[in-house]
């Protein structure tokens, strides 16, 4: 008779917060330590090759009312966030087949989506949110750049479909409509993070235009999401 294997068994939430813990820890020494550590492209390099899937997996898996998936969100952001243009090529390279790179850019697209529309920190963990939104923008800038190179021709619908979704959705998030906030949130709002919602608009237009010949193929699904954005009161949002 044919044995299969045992599938090990499944961490326990003590393992987990250990883990969750030894990672923060090991981010904090990277980025936040007060002495000089030297170069650590290597590291980021590492550590977004080990860990970036398992983590982003993990915080997709875990369920919402876990304290410890705001930890793993955070994580992600701290990777996201070391990596330059250098790695996110070679986090790309990584994937055997475009078709792994694909099913990478769906989910993470997704994930995105997911933080902004049902947010994991408290409305009032204003720098969080804040921050969060600065690395997914700087990250939707890259993998725009990866969806054009890799999935333009042969044109794959589904991706850049996701990445639309998934850029409206960040942009009209309540988090980012400072019309809705007082004088002075404004002002420090715009002072320590700008608009960040002229900047999103300014990618999805540029992605548009990419698109060519193939932008027949969308109209009628971004139509309401696009007069969404459009309804915005910010005068350079609906130009």
């Amino acid at each position: 008779m044919t044995k299969f294997p045992t599938l090990p068994p499944k961490p326990s939430e003590t393992q987990v917060a250990e883990c969750v813990n030894i990672m923060n820890n090991m981010l904090e020494l990277l980025f936040h330590s007060v002495e000089d550590i030297g170069p650590i492209d290597n590291d980021v390099r590492e550590i977004m090759q080990i860990l970036l899937r398992t983590v982003i997996q993990s915080s997709i898996a875990m369920d919402r009312d876990n304290p410890l998936v705001g930890n793993l969100v955070a994580i992600m952001l701290g990777i996201f966030r070391s990596m330059n243009a250098g790695h996110y090529r070679a986090y790309v390279q990584s994937f055997l087949t475009s078709y792994d790179l694909l099913d990478f850019l769906t989910e993470i697209l997704l994930v995105f989506k997911e933080l902004v529309s049902k947010p994991v920190f408290p409305a009032d963990w204003l720098d969080m949110i804040m921050h969060q939104n600065t690395v997914i923008l700087e990250s939707l800038r890259h993998f725009a750049g990866i969806i054009m190179e890799w999935f333009f021709s042969p044109f794959e619908k589904q991706v850049w479909s996701n990445y639309f979704q998934c850029s409206i959705t960040f942009l009209t998030q309540p988090a980012l409509q400072l019309n809705l906030f007082s004088k002075t949130k404004q002002s420090m709002i715009l002072s320590s993070y700008r608009d960040i919602r002229r900047e999103t608009a300014f990618e999805i237009r540029k992605m548009w235009f990419n698109l060519g010949e193939h932008k027949i193929m969308f109209v009628p699904q971004l139509v309401g999401p696009i007069l969404e954005m459009s309804m915005i009161p910010e005068v350079e949002l609906r130009k």
